[in-house]
């Protein structure tokens, strides 16, 4: 649908008016529907933000449970006690489910308390940015060429002598391992305790 030529030329005379198409009788019904400009009070652009960022906003209805709770896509959160029992709308961000508004017969009763969250985001948003796709790879296994660098740097490396520990002697012992016989006590012990020399 163009815009008619009235309300285009309106809008290029003064760029800070905003119109809305409304489409109702003139009196001259004989001559058929009539488009007519409304102008909208100025407005600052902050304000104009907000309804922008209002429109793409997403809500859902909720009864509010008698502990003055209510639960969104598995997160719960707490709301005004008045509305207990009542069917509230959650007026949230798909992309931020810890900031919720509450509003009840299209009054707010201000933001819901998280209580329990655990998940942040809603199931059916999809972020704006695909994911990057991950990097080819470079086919160097730099795991294996670190575990290669490290054996090869504990054969070459004799601080703790292990071969001497598994080295085969010839009367099966281990070097520096003393016999039973070594144990010989040189003080005489007798059984009550008492030390004889």
């Amino acid at each position: 649908m163009s815009m008619p030529r009235q309300v285009r030329s309106k809008l290029d005379s003064d760029p800070g008016t905003s119109a809305v198409l409304s489409c109702t009788w003139s009196p001259t019904a004989a001559e058929g529907r009539k488009f007519e400009t409304r102008p909208f009070e100025k407005r600052g652009n902050e304000q104009r933000a907000d309804e922008l960022t209002e429109a793409f906003l997403w809500s859902e209805y909720r009864v509010v449970t008698k502990t003055a709770t209510v639960s969104l896509h598995a997160n719960t959160y707490q709301v005004d006690a008045a509305l207990v029992g009542r069917k509230v709308e959650l007026v949230f961000s798909p992309f931020d489910l810890e900031t919720i508004e509450v509003r009840y017969r299209d009054k707010s009763y201000g933001k819901a308390l998280p209580h329990t969250i655990s998940r942040h985001t809603h199931p059916k948003a999809k972020p704006e940015t695909p994911e990057p796709e991950p990097a080819a790879g470079t086919g160097i296994d730099y795991l294996a060429l670190t575990a290669a660098a490290h054996h090869e740097q504990l054969r070459r490396d004799e601080r703790i002598g292990y071969h001497a520990l598994y080295g085969s002697s010839d009367d099966g012992q281990i070097p520096g391992q003393l016999s039973i016989d070594d144990l010989r006590p040189s003080v005489d012990v007798d059984h009550e305790g008492e030390v004889s020399a």
